[in-house]
């Protein structure tokens, strides 16, 4: 009896299951360890960025008062670090999710439309970069490494939502088949 069942696990079928569904657990991992990269990435931002921050406030508002300006930037703040929140929450809904379906445990499929939404998101904050302001030459070759990385870790997340969402379209076929063969066999 063991030995029929060690064989229906060895199946082509089965070891493609397993395949794709480890896939979708270490894309759903990915997903939400990139997350956190993004996090931390805004955080370090606002630490580093401070004074630039802050002149771009008072230039832009004409705000002498350094009370006043350091209260909107706390409220500037507090705006990005909700946004960056938010962001992070939806990473770890689309990882937990992904996870879950790798292993068999929930099937629900609003994660990929959602990990779709990270993928356009991605495709549109990269050209809304491009088409900003006018910057000098010298502002370019400063922020060419900070440019470099940001579109690597983009790159990066586009990559894993599209595996991601390939493997749960795989798992989904392939476990429809396999509840078909079982059904036949009874």
């Amino acid at each position: 009896m063991e030995e029929i069942i060690i064989q229906e696990d060895n199946q082509i079928d089965s070891v493609k299951l397993r395949r794709y569904s480890n896939r979708l657990v270490l894309s759903g991992w990915g997903i939400i360890v990139l997350g956190i990269w993004g996090s931390i990435r805004l955080i370090m931002g606002i630490v580093f960025y401070r004074n630039t921050i802050m002149n771009s406030i008072s230039s832009e508002l004409n705000v002498p008062i350094v009370e006043l300006q350091n209260i909107i930037f706390a409220i500037f703040v507090i705006i990005i670090l909700l946004v960056g929140l938010i962001s992070f929450m939806i990473h770890l809904y689309i990882g937990g999710c992904a996870m879950l379906d790798g292993r068999g445990k929930k099937r629900k499929n609003l994660y990929l439309l959602f990990a779709a939404g990270l993928i356009m998101l991605s495709f549109l904050s990269q050209e809304a970069t491009d088409n900003t302001a006018q910057n000098t030459t010298t502002q370019v070759q400063q922020d060419m490494d900070l440019a470099f990385a940001t579109d690597l870790l983009d790159f990066t997340l586009c990559i894993n939502c599209a595996e991601m969402i390939y493997c749960a379209a795989r798992t989904k076929i392939l476990r429809r088949k396999r509840k078909r063969q079982i059904k036949e066999a009874r």
